[in-house]
């Protein structure tokens, strides 16, 4: 049974900006490595990571974000705690980038189910590079993974690898 993805036309509009993002960092990856793939693999940020990204969003909602608040935050939530090294550096990572980042911006992440929408696209995305493209949640333990790229998946920005 195929399911149907319900979206609002915002988010549907924040699938469509990931999606064409995505395509221009594959293109780029091509281009200079010249390589013609023969396997392309997207890896979407594990749950914890797009936990951690709405914490961080709801707080740089009300202002700056302050470091010891957003990990006050990220630990209290169930799992977190347990990777707290992890977290640190990704919350450190984040708060910084979203010092530079506008409202909309944080909004289009928020908004989507990135695992869904690049399945989803598959089809798209396989004719546009020639070759077969797999997406695996980066903390998927059945991923396929050679060149260890899945852990640098973040929200809104997926991980690349080009075979």
């Amino acid at each position: 049974m195929r399911r149907t993805l319900l979206i609002t036309y915002p988010a549907a509009e924040a699938a469509e900006t990931l999606l064409q993002s995505t395509l221009q960092d594959v293109r780029e990856i091509l281009k200079v490595t010249g390589i013609s793939p023969h396997r392309i693999a997207l890896y979407v940020a594990p749950e914890w990571k797009f936990r951690v990204h709405r914490i961080a969003h709801d707080l740089a909602r009300q202002g700056p974000i302050a470091m010891n608040v957003l990990m006050n935050q990220a630990l209290a939530e169930p799992g977190l705690r347990e990777r707290s090294k992890e977290v640190a550096a990704y919350a450190k990572r984040l708060s910084e980038d979203l010092r530079h980042t506008k409202s909309d911006e944080l909004d289009r992440v928020a908004q989507i189910d990135e695992l869904s929408m690049f399945r989803e696209n598959l089809a798209f995305l396989t004719k546009e590079f020639g070759a077969p493209v797999d997406v695996y949640r980066a903390d998927d333990p059945a991923r396929w993974d050679p060149a260890k790229k899945a852990d640098h998946a973040v929200p809104g920005r997926p991980a690349i690898f080009v075979e």
